[in-house]
């Protein structure tokens, strides 16, 4: 019986400093729950791109926690935006993205970003609007199954689900597609 004791009290004094340490309720419910890993996390965050020497992307975050599942290393990252470089003018931003959140695999360099995505290429002026997006680094294309608006000047496209490139040179949309010209505001003016 003695023993039964002092092991309760071990296990509500072990407790107690569980939840002490813990600096908000979500740290403490993510304690309790046995599957979890250990998490690191990080304001200002930045990822670096790099192959055969050459700068190929920049990804930023307000702030990030990785090891944010037990299946895989990925990274949660809150308001990401990436910087795509030019494969030959390394300095030369060609393409953007942001949203407000993406998760990537260390492993793959794979990408989900959700929530208000915006992607931006610079060599033609397209702009790309959706909720979710993939990006598949060993193909290099960009994915989604959502809706997606397209601009390309005063040319819009809407659809559901598409694919592309990552420098946004050949865009596919899958279904339900929608292709208008928005009117020239100087003739809206007269």
């Amino acid at each position: 019986m003695e023993h039964k004791t002092k092991l309760l009290i071990f296990i509500c004094c072990l407790t107690s400093l569980t939840f002490l340490a813990c600096d908000d309720k979500k740290t403490s419910q993510k304690l309790e729950n046995s599957t979890e890993i250990a998490q690191d996390n990080f304001k200002e965050f930045f990822l670096k791109g790099v192959e055969k020497g050459k700068k190929i992307w920049d990804l930023t975050g307000e702030s990030a926690v990785i090891g944010a599942d037990s299946s895989s290393q990925n990274i949660k990252i809150i308001n990401p935006k990436v910087l795509f470089y030019d494969e030959d003018k390394n300095e030369l931003v060609t393409a953007t993205l942001e949203a407000k959140e993406a998760d990537v695999n260390t492993d793959t360099k794979n990408m989900k970003a959700t929530g208000d995505v915006k992607i931006v290429s610079f060599k033609d002026n397209t702009k790309i609007f959706t909720e979710e997006i993939f990006f598949d680094k060993k193909l290099d294309v960009f994915y989604s199954e959502e809706f997606v608006r397209i601009e390309q000047g005063k040319n819009i496209t809407t659809g559901i689900g598409f694919d592309s490139r990552s420098d946004l040179s050949e865009i596919n949309i899958k279904k339900d597609v929608k292709i208008w010209t928005e009117p020239n505001e100087k003739n809206l003016t007269k």
